[in-house]
């Protein structure tokens, strides 16, 4: 008799118990659930601000590429004009000339270095998506691969650039006074129309870019809100599992009590 008793009474309690440990499972649940939310949120939304901050920088490197070319164009037509100077102002010429470069040097460097940032920043986007995808984002970690390597283009050209600057530098600080040397002049010429040609591709391509980035964010934010709906599905179909198991646990609570009271007391 004691028994009977008992083994009702064991079921109600383990049926409490397993209540009150999905009660308990909910809570962590959902709980877990809008933490990852908000971490989710928290890294889309900095790789968005890092891919903004990128464009403006990349915008940045095309005014400096765009200024450039102003300066590029009139050390070429300084160029040009100089054979066609008197002696006594090839001097100012070939100063201005070296005085132009110089700063046309600095533009691209800034522009240079621009990209490297961009490079830098994107890399680590690119960094952060691996992670993500390791962790079962749904992000790819390549995607963005192609963008680093227009970067990298990008910069090569612009080195290559500021290559023909520096040898334009050279033949303007070996014109002597007197007589020109016309070689040097054409030389310096050349080097400087491609130049020009270079950058003007460099324009054309950092405006693409932009764009590209501007493609590129929204895609991100697409991507936010898919996973913040994977994570949605994901909590609600954890409450769900977790609701029926529940249930179960109710189930056996009511079923060991109606047993408890069919079981007659021990003093009967």
């Amino acid at each position: 008799m004691l028994l009977k008793k008992l083994f009702p009474l064991v079921a109600v309690s383990l049926g409490c118990i397993g209540v009150i440990a999905c009660v308990a499972a909910a809570v962590v649940s959902w709980s877990a659930g809008s933490r990852l939310r908000e971490v989710n949120q928290a890294a889309f939304g900095s790789i968005d601000e890092t891919l903004g901050k990128v464009r403006d920088r990349i915008l940045d490197a095309q005014a400096s590429v765009r200024e450039s070319k102003l300066t590029a164009e009139d050390v070429e037509q300084s160029l040009k004009d100089f054979t066609r100077k008197k002696t006594t102002e090839q001097l100012e010429s070939r100063l201005a000339i070296e005085k132009k470069t110089e700063a046309l040097s600095k533009g691209l460097e800034q522009a240079e270095l621009w990209l490297q940032l961009s490079t830098a920043s994107i890399q680590n986007v690119e960094q952060a998506f691996e992670l993500g995808n390791s962790l079962g984002a749904p992000v790819d970690p390549t995607s963005l691969g192609p963008l680093i390597e227009k970067l990298v283009n990008l910069q090569s050209q612009v080195s290559q650039v500021s290559e023909s600057v520096d040898g334009v530098q050279e033949r303007a600080a070996e014109i002597a006074g007197g007589e020109p040397q016309r070689d040097r002049i054409e030389q310096a010429a050349g080097l400087m129309l491609r130049a020009l040609a270079t950058l003007g591709e460099v324009d054309v391509r950092l405006g693409e870019f932009a764009d590209r980035l501007l493609e590129t964010r929204s895609r991100g934010q697409q991507l936010e809100s898919k996973t913040n709906a994977y994570i949605l599905t994901a909590r609600i179909g954890s409450i769900l599992l977790i609701a029926w198991m529940a249930a179960g646990q109710v189930s056996l609570c009511r079923s060991g009590w109606r047993v408890y009271r069919k079981v007659p007391s021990l003093e009967n």
